[in-house]
């Protein structure tokens, strides 16, 4: 009789595991929706809930986590040396001291839309934020000059004097999107 028991007890342990093995999967294959709306789903863990998700007005740390895969810089840095890397620059900038100017080539790159990321959107950006004085990233371009886009890839910054901030702030500001933001531009000139 112990020997049936004992059986009998095994193998309903076996049926719970594999029923609870079988749920696990169900619900990790991702059957409560649909493949297409999985494929245009992107699924970030934070241990709290972004408080916006507006560029120009984010300013804590879980906000900042999920802009950063949506809005990408020149420059980013390197977590253990702090030193620069080119992210959408194709490599360092270049400075010419006579016309107090840096010169940046941008690397290929698509937007979500698939549309081409050029030196319009960075001007654009640096345009916008010099415009409407973005309190978060003013101090960063303020004391640019003038931008100038003499190519899709190539940026030039003439700036008002030598900023050490310019390699280490501007360059690593979020860039927007210029077909993206153009029409709220319009609409916040109005």
């Amino acid at each position: 009789m112990k020997l049936i028991h004992s059986i009998l007890r095994i193998s309903l342990l076996r049926l719970i595991c594999f029923f609870v093995l079988f749920l696990t999967c169900i619900i990790c294959s991702g059957l409560s929706g649909s493949k297409a709306n999985a494929a245009n789903i992107l699924k970030i863990g934070l241990l709290q809930e972004p408080k916006t998700l507006n560029v120009w007005m984010a300013s804590d740390k879980w906000s900042g986590r999920v802009l950063s895969l949506i809005y990408q810089r020149l420059y980013i840095r390197d977590p253990d040396t702090l030193e620069l890397i080119a992210w959408l620059a194709e490599s360092d900038p270049v400075y010419d001291e006579s016309t107090i100017s840096f010169t940046v080539k941008l690397r290929p790159a698509k937007w979500s839309d698939g549309s081409e990321f050029t030196s319009e959107d960075v001007a654009f950006t640096g345009r916008l934020i010099k415009e409407f004085k973005v309190p978060r990233f003013l101090a960063r371009w303020k004391f640019i000059k003038k931008i100038e886009t003499p190519d899709k890839r190539t940026v030039k910054f003439y700036l008002e004097k030598p900023m050490a901030i310019f390699k280490t702030r501007t360059l690593t500001s979020p860039i927007i999107q210029k077909k993206e933001w153009t029409k709220t531009v319009k609409e916040a000139r109005n």
